[in-house]
Parts: C-alpha cells; sequence; structure tokens
C-alpha cells in the first residue's frame, strides 16, 4: 500500500509539472542554444529567454541560453554538442559550418524589416576627422580599436573595404592596433582610449538608447556597404522533425498564423521588440557567400603581402586553391546580386 501511494504521488507531481511547466517532472536534458553577444550576460538572457520558452514548449523539451562571451567559446559550445542551435554572426558562422558541423537555416530581419547591417567607423566627437582617408593619414599617431579576429562587422569587412582595398595593413599603419568587443570600442573612443575604432552599426544604435552619453560624445565617418544580416544555424544531425519545428516556430515568431491568438501574437512581438528585431526569414548556407568571399580575399591578400612559412610552391598551391574557391562562390549569383543590389539604394 504504502509503495502504491509513493507511485501515485510521483504521478500527480509530474502531472503537475506537465501542466504548470509544460515540460516533465523527471530531467530532460535542455536543448542548448548559444548565443553569441557583445551586450551584457544578464540583458541579453532576460530578452531571449522568453522566445526561446515559446520554442521550448513546440519541442516539447526546455531550451536553454547558453551565453558566450567571445566567438570561440560560442563555436565550441555547436562543435560539442553542449548547443544545438545558435545565433551567430557571419564569421563565426561560418566557423561553425566549416568546423563544427553545423548549417544556417534563418536570418534576422530587423524591426524595419531589413536584412542587413553595416560596420563602422566611428572617432570621437570633438575629433579633427571627417573620414576615413583623414584618419588614414594621420595613423600614424593614432589607436584603432577593432574586433575580435571571427568578428564581422568589427574585423572582416572593415579590413576589406578600409584597408586591403587601398593596400594597406592597419597593423603597419596605426600606432597601436587593439582587439576589444564592439561595447569595449564604443566605451574607448568615448573616453578618448582610442581615437578611432570599428563597430556594428547595430551595437552603436543599441548603446544609442541605453547609453546614449557614450554615443553622444563619439560619430561616424565611414560606413560599409550593407552586411547579410545575423543568421540562426543549427547542428546538422538534429533529427528532421525538430529541423522542421524549429524552423516553422522562428519563421512564423511574430506573424500571423494558423491557430495563433491575437494575444499570443502581441507578445511575440513584444518579445521581438525586446530583442530589437523585427523576425526571421528563410535562408541556408548560401547566405555566407558575401562574408566567405571577404574572407577568402584577405587570406590572399596576407599570402600576396606577408612573409608565411614555406616554398614559393607552397605559397602558389594555396593561392590556387584560394583563386579556386572563389571561383565556386561565384557559382552562387542569387546571393551575389541580391547583395549589391542593396548596395545601390
Amino acid at each position: 500500500m504504502v509503495a502504491l501511494v509513493r507511485t501515485l504521488g510521483r504521478r500527480i507531481v509530474c502531472a503537475l509539472a506537465v501542466l504548470l511547466c509544460g515540460f516533465p517532472a523527471e530531467a530532460v536534458e535542455p536543448v542548448g542554444f548559444a548565443l553569441l553577444s557583445s551586450r551584457p550576460q544578464a540583458e541579453t538572457e532576460a530578452a531571449w529567454q522568453p522566445l526561446l520558452d515559446r520554442l521550448g514548449r513546440r519541442l516539447g523539451v526546455p531550451v536553454a541560453v547558453h551565453w558566450y562571451p567571445d566567438y570561440a567559446g560560442a563555436i565550441w559550445g555547436i562543435r560539442s554538442g553542449r548547443d544545438k542551435i545558435g545565433y551567430f554572426g557571419n564569421k563565426s558562422a561560418i566557423e561553425a559550418v566549416d568546423k563544427a558541423g553545423a548549417e544556417v537555416f534563418a536570418a534576422q530581419t530587423g524591426p524595419s524589416g531589413l536584412g542587413y547591417y553595416h560596420s563602422l567607423l566611428i572617432v570621437a566627437r570633438t575629433a579633427p576627422f571627417d573620414s576615413a582617408e583623414a584618419v588614414i593619414a594621420s595613423a600614424a599617431s593614432l589607436t584603432l580599436g577593432i574586433g575580435d579576429p571571427n568578428s564581422t562587422s568589427g574585423t572582416v569587412v572593415p579590413s576589406y573595404y578600409l584597408f586591403r582595398t587601398r593596400g594597406l595593413d592597419p597593423r603597419d599603419l596605426f600606432r597601436r592596433v587593439v582587439p576589444g568587443n564592439h561595447p569595449d570600442n564604443i566605451a574607448g573612443v568615448a573616453a578618448g582610449r582610442l581615437d578611432a575604432a570599428t563597430v556594428s552599426s547595430e551595437i552603436l544604435d543599441h548603446a544609442a538608447t541605453t547609453q546614449p552619453d557614450l554615443t553622444q560624445r563619439v560619430r561616424e565617418v565611414w560606413r560599409s556597404p550593407p552586411i547579410p544580416a545575423n543568421p540562426l544555424i543549427w547542428r546538422k544531425d538534429l533529427p528532421e522533425s525538430d529541423k522542421i519545428a524549429i524552423r516553422d516556430f522562428f519563421l512564423h515568431v511574430g506573424h500571423t498564423a494558423p491557430g495563433k491568438s491575437g494575444e499570443e501574437l502581441a507578445a511575440e512581438r513584444t518579445m521581438l521588440d525586446r530583442l530589437e528585431l523585427g523576425g526571421f526569414a528563410a535562408t541556408d548556407n548560401r547566405h555566407l557567400v558575401p562574408v566567405r568571399r571577404l574572407d577568402l580575399l584577405e587570406s590572399r591578400w596576407r599570402l600576396e603581402h606577408e612573409k608565411a612559412p614555406g616554398t614559393a610552391a607552397h605559397r602558389m598551391s594555396r593561392l590556387a586553391e584560394i583563386n579556386r574557391r572563389l571561383a565556386d562562390l561565384d557559382r552562387h549569383p542569387d546571393i551575389a546580386t541580391d547583395l549589391n543590389a542593396v548596395r545601390a539604394e
């Protein structure tokens, strides 16, 4: 009798847990969501968790946010299997696709519906520079803040458009080059620790609402061509049924859908507003083509201009491989044309 009572008690507790939380009371391993963000951890997790709780209810298991302060950590999260899904930048997504068994399935859109952002070069508001050319002309006496090597808007895009197109290397050009994240670069320029810095337009826009005292002390002197918006990735080995559910959730969040009440729709839009997102659009690994091209052009520039270990024959072989891969990317004119159309606006 005692055993029966205990069994019934456990079943009642499990049933209550399902009703109250939507998940079984017995231990269920959460689905990890790798989140790469320059914003503070508590702020980022609090903004994403309500949306991911809804995804968890759709999947029938909780979704746990794993915040990473750097690109290497987020890539490790996907590669190790700790995380099954992730929100990455384009360059770090390339690393995850190439080295961590991931693939792109969607990309964010901004509040206005745009699917791109920009890399910026900023200086202090009182600085005597009104263009990138003016900064470069005085670079020998200046300190430049750049991003992590895996940062799309902090390093990859400005390295090519600001410097490689002019045949320049910022490490040889500036008095000092200091790597950092976007918020640190904004704060560094505002405080005078940095004379100029590369930042994401999205991060600067966000800082304008949360730290206007900082952004009022900096100004933009250069803006890159459009960069494809940040993608969502998942591990390729996810069950197909999970992929269908995950894709369906993200593509319809914030939009009307059969069976979705007006109250649910309003709640989702509030969540997206908090994330400063308009929603998500379907895409695939071709989304990464424009940034892959810049990454390969950077590798080619280094081979052509820097002394590297190995024989001349080895260097020529590597150059041939890079040129072959660039030619392969040109076989995706749909992506390249779309981005060029945006650039022409």
